[in-house]
C-alpha cells in the first residue's frame, strides 16, 4: 500500500509537521491525521475564480417545496457542465420518476424514516464515535467501498469509488487551486463503509440517504415526508414542535442530524485531528442535508458560522450531484495526484516534531547559546545564556519554594538553538520575536498586509478554522523557538508541571498576555496557566541586565532541577 496509515480511533499520537521554505510558502492540508492541532493555514484561493453566490435562501415557504434556483451560480475557470439527465435518463433527484430505481429508493426512505429517531440516533453515535473499529489508510477505505452501491442514490448504480472519484476530479478541474476541496470531493462519502462487515454491516437506512435534524419537527422539505408518521418522534410533544430542543440560531454543529455515513465522516475526520479547514468539515457533515441546502429547510437552526459555510456547501454540491454519470475514472492515473494530497502535512512542525537532530542534555543546549544574541529583543544584546540566568535567578529570589519555576525561567529560550547549523540554521524571523496564532484573523496588535492569509476568507475571520474557547493547545501558533521548545519538553517526557509548559509555548505571545488579544480562543485551562504566565513575564520581561551572573556558583542548583524534571540526555 503507498498510501500512509491512518487510523479510525482517536489519534494521541504526538506526531508533528511543519516547515515552509519561504514566508508566504502554502501550508496544505492532509492526511493522515497526525498532528494534534486540526489546523490549517495558508489555502490560496484561485485567482480567476469569481464566486457571486447569495445569501441562502432563509424562510422560503416549504410547504412548496421551493427549489434554491441554479442562478446562484459560480463563475468557475473551466466550466463545469451540467447535464440535462442523470445515469437512467431522468432528470437528477427526481423521486417520481419511474425508472427501476424507483421502488428501491421509496421502500429504502419508508424504513430510513421510521427508524430514524433520537434515541436511534444517540445510541448510534455513542457506539460508533469510540472509533474502535479498525485502522486503515484513506486510500484503503475508498478500495472497501468498491463492493457497495447506494440504495437511496436515484442517480447512479456505480460503485461508490467511481462517484468519489467522478466529484473530486470535477471540481478538481473548475478549481485547480483549491486542493482542500478536491480531497474533500474524494472522501465526502468514505463514511459509507458502515455497510461493511468490519463496520457491523448497517443496513443501507442507517447509513445512506438525505439526513436530516432528531429532536424537532421533520420539516416538509424532506423527501418522501409522509413515511415520517411512523416514526416514534413524530408524535412526541419533546420532538415534534418547530425547535425541538434546539432553540433559534443554536448552530448546527449543536444539532443532532439523522445517523449515517455523513456524521460518521465528520467524527472520524474530526477525531483523527484533520487539518482540513472547518468548510470542509460543514461538506462532510451536512452535503447529505437536502432540505438544507436545496430547500432551505431548518435554516432558523444556524448560526453565522454556518451561513458562511454553507456558500461553499453550495459549490460542492453541484459537483457531488451533477458529476455521476457512466462514464469510468482511470483510477491508477489520478491515484498518485490523491496520494499526495493524503500525504500532504504542515512541514514545520514535521520535519522538527521528529527531534532526530541531536541527543544533549539541558545544560549542553543552555552552553549552545552562548554563540547567538536575539535580534528582535530591543532590550538586551548578551548571549542568550545571560538572560535565562537572569530571569531564572530573579525568580528565585522572589518565589524560593517554586522550583519548577526557576527551571522554567532558565530553560524557556532553548528553542532558540533552532539558531544553530546542526539544526538548520532557520533565520531569526523563523525563531524570535512576538508569536501568534496562524488561521484566524491577525490581531490589530500586529502588521500583516502582506501574509497571504491576511486576504484569504478562509482564515481572516475572527474564529478562522476554530470556534469560541477551542483552547490554545488546539491553535497553531506561529513557528519559533517557543513552540519547538514545548515540542522537545512534552516529547521528552518532562515532568514539569502544565503551568510551566503554558509558560514556554506562550511567553512570547504577547498579543495574548499584554494586550487580551485572542482571548476568546482560550479555555478554563488556560485562564489559570494565564496567571502563571503573567507572574513569569515580569522577570522574562524586566530582568534583563549587563549584570553578569557567576555561571560556575548558581550551576548546581540548576544541574539538580534539571535532573529533578528531565531525563539526562534528551532528542532535539
Amino acid at each position: 500500500m503507498d498510501s500512509v496509515a491512518l487510523s479510525w480511533i482517536p489519534i494521541t499520537s504526538t506526531s508533528f509537521v511543519t516547515e515552509p521554505e519561504k514566508a508566504e510558502q502554502v501550508f496544505s492540508l492532509c492526511f493522515p491525521f497526525i498532528s494534534p492541532i486540526p489546523v490549517p493555514f495558508g489555502f490560496r484561493i484561485a485567482e480567476k475564480m469569481t464566486i457571486t453566490l447569495e445569501r441562502p435562501h432563509i424562510g422560503v415557504d416549504l410547504g412548496e417545496k421551493k427549489i434554491i434556483p441554479d442562478t446562484n451560480e459560480l463563475v468557475l475557470d473551466g466550466g463545469f457542465s451540467v447535464p440535462e439527465t442523470n445515469a437512467f435518463g431522468q432528470t437528477f433527484r427526481d423521486y417520481n420518476a419511474e425508472s427501476e430505481r424507483k421502488k428501491t429508493v421509496e421502500e429504502f426512505y419508508r424504513t430510513n424514516h421510521i427508524h430514524q429517531s433520537y434515541a436511534f440516533v444517540k445510541r448510534m453515535r455513542e457506539e460508533y464515535g469510540k472509533l474502535n473499529r479498525v485502522e486503515m489508510s484513506i486510500w484503503e477505505c475508498i478500495e472497501l467501498l468498491n463492493e457497495f452501491v447506494d440504495d437511496s442514490d436515484p442517480d447512479l448504480d456505480e460503485p461508490q469509488i467511481e462517484h468519489l472519484l467522478q466529484t473530486a476530479e470535477a471540481i478538481r478541474k473548475d478549481y485547480p487551486e483549491e486542493d482542500w476541496l478536491h480531497l474533500t470531493g474524494l472522501i465526502h462519502d468514505l463514511g459509507k463503509v458502515l455497510l461493511h462487515p468490519s463496520f457491523g454491516e448497517l443496513p443501507q437506512w442507517a447509513v445512506v440517504g438525505d439526513t436530516f435534524p432528531v429532536g424537532c419537527a421533520f420539516d416538509e422539505s424532506n423527501v418522501h415526508h409522509k413515511f415520517f408518521e411512523g416514526n416514534s418522534d413524530y408524535h412526541n410533544p419533546m420532538y415534534n414542535t418547530k425547535y425541538g430542543v434546539y432553540s433559534e440560531g443554536c448552530g448546527l454543529e449543536n444539532v443532532l442530524m439523522s445517523w449515517g455515513h455523513d456524521d460518521y465522516m465528520y467524527l472520524v475526520a474530526k477525531e483523527n485531528k484533520t487539518t482540513l479547514p472547518s468548510a470542509a468539515l460543514f461538506i462532510i457533515r451536512y452535503h447529505s442535508f437536502y432540505p438544507l441546502h436545496r430547500f432551505g429547510g431548518y435554516s432558523y437552526l444556524m448560526n453565522e458560522e454556518d451561513k458562511e459555510n454553507l456558500k461553499w456547501l453550495h459549490v460542492f454540491n453541484k459537483y457531488d450531484l451533477y458529476s455521476k454519470s457512466k462514464v469510468r475514472i482511470d483510477v491508477e492515473k489520478v491515484k498518485p495526484y490523491y496520494l499526495s494530497l493524503i500525504e500532504k502535512v504542515k512541514r514545520m512542525r514535521e520535519e522538527y516534531g521528529k527531534l532526530n537532530r541531536v541527543e544533549m542534555s539541558i545544560w549542553e543546549c543552555i552552553e549552545l547559546l552562548n554563540e547567538f544574541v536575539d535580534d528582535s529583543d530591543p532590550d538586551l544584546d548578551e548571549p542568550q545564556i545571560e538572560h535565562l540566568l537572569q530571569t531564572a535567578e530573579a525568580i528565585r529570589k522572589d518565589y524560593p519554594n517554586e522550583d519548577w519555576l526557576h527551571l522554567t525561567g532558565l530553560i524557556h529560550d532553548l528553542g532558540k538553538v533552532l539558531l544553530h547549523p546542526s539544526f538548520g540554521e532557520l533565520p531569526q524571523w523563523a525563531v524570535v520575536g512576538d508569536t501568534f496564532p496562524v488561521g484566524c484573523a491577525f490581531d490589530e496588535s500586529n502588521f500583516f498586509e502582506g501574509n497571504s492569509d491576511y486576504h484569504n476568507p478562509m482564515y481572516n475571520t475572527k474564529y478562522g478554522v476554530y470556534s469560541e474557547g477551542c483552547g490554545l493547545e488546539n491553535v497553531l501558533m506561529s513557528w519559533g523557538h517557543d513552540d519547538y521548545m514545548y515540542l522537545v519538553a512534552k516529547e521528552n517526557k518532562t515532568t514539569l508541571p502544565s503551568a510551566a509548559l503554558f509558560i514556554i509555548r506562550y511567553h512570547s505571545f504577547y498579543p495574548l498576555h499584554r494586550f487580551g488579544a485572542y482571548s476568546y480562543l482560550m479555555n478554563e485551562e488556560d485562564k489559570e496557566n494565564l496567571k502563571w504566565l503573567h507572574v513569569f513575564n515580569k522577570y522574562d520581561l524586566y530582568s534583563k541586565s549587563k549584570v553578569r551572573n557567576y555561571v560556575e556558583k548558581v550551576k548546581p542548583y540548576y544541574l539538580s532541577l534539571i535532573e529533578k524534571y528531565f531525563l539526562a540526555k534528551l532528542k532535539w
